[in-house]
């Protein structure tokens, strides 16, 4: 009897497949980072730009806003009805009463010499002026010994008023003269025009005197 022997399988080893790519192959470590081409930083603004456009159409933004209209119509009327003028005989007299009236004081009068750039300002200290010069404004430790803190504090006041109409008051150039509410200020300063602006004074009319006692009886 015949015995058959087979041959033992025996695996061969696979051939190395060779890579799609012809040349070779780039690896990016952690700090290497690959770069977009010019064509797609273009269109990832141009995307990024209209984002912002559809944003801006949908919140209502580059619409013009009613300040805007305002301005727009008020220009529109000084075309037409002329433009406003302010005389510059008194033009520092009106700053200064302005910005005084601001603070709470009643101005009586603002005055500037003819010589010397001398300037003289009558006024009157009521309680809100008090208020802010005492409360409000920062008040320096040295100024805490002062006989009178007010009429420091009045002087630091014009000093920073002159200083923002464009030249300072040394400190040595002014006074406060002081009587009960009404004070009268002097200083020297060379901006302005001599002349004196007065606090207008209110016309009494007739007619409410005539009608007073006839209004009493038509209302009893």
């Amino acid at each position: 009897m015949k015995a058959s022997f087979s041959q033992p399988f025996v695996a061969h080893p696979r051939a190395p497949t060779r890579s799609r790519r012809l040349g070779p192959r780039r690896t990016f470590g952690k700090d290497q980072v690959r770069k977009p081409t010019k064509a797609k930083a273009k269109l990832a603004k141009q995307r990024a730009l209209k984002r912002i456009l559809a944003v801006a159409s949908r919140s209502g933004e580059g619409t013009p806003t009613t300040t805007q209209q305002e301005d727009k119509g008020l220009k529109s009327f000084l075309l037409k009805c002329g433009s406003y003028y302010q005389s510059a005989e008194l033009f520092y007299q009106r700053q200064w009463r302005q910005r005084l009236r601001q603070i709470g004081f009643r101005v009586i009068s603002v005055k500037k010499m003819d010589g010397h750039h001398l300037w003289e300002i009558r006024l009157c200290c009521n309680l809100s002026a008090q208020t802010y010069l005492l409360l409000s404004k920062p008040v320096p430790k040295k100024l805490f010994a002062a006989n009178d803190l007010l009429e420091c504090q009045i002087k630091t006041e014009f000093r920073f008023i002159s200083k923002d109409l464009g030249l300072v008051i040394k400190n040595d150039e002014i006074t406060v003269t002081r009587n009960g509410a009404h004070m009268r200020v002097g200083f020297l300063w060379p901006k302005g025009r001599a002349g004196v602006l007065r606090k207008q004074e209110k016309k009494v009319e007739a007619f409410p005197f005539l009608v007073r006692r006839w209004l009493r009886r038509v209302r009893n």
